[in-house]
């Protein structure tokens, strides 16, 4: 094959993934934090969707602190 032997296909195919958290963040702060954002959120909606939102989110955060830090007599213009 290209690349990969045909020993390391047969591992990749052999391989799975399984990743266990033991941390006091992830047990007490991420793993609620999840599991309220599954019910706020539908499950109907998309990853991106999600993302785009989350992006706006934080733009939207970005524009208010730039206006917010203007001098007062920019903002009062005619």
């Amino acid at each position: 094959m290209g690349y990969i032997g045909t020993h390391g296909v047969a591992a990749l195919h052999r391989y799975k993934y399984s990743g266990v958290d033991h941390s006091y963040v992830a047990k007490y702060v991420l793993q609620p934090f999840w599991s309220r954002f599954v019910n706020f959120f539908p499950l109907w909606m998309p990853n991106p969707r999600g993302s785009i939102l989350g992006t706006c989110m934080e733009l939207s955060n970005l524009w208010a602190d730039s206006v917010e830090s203007l001098e007062p007599e920019v903002l009062n213009r005619p």
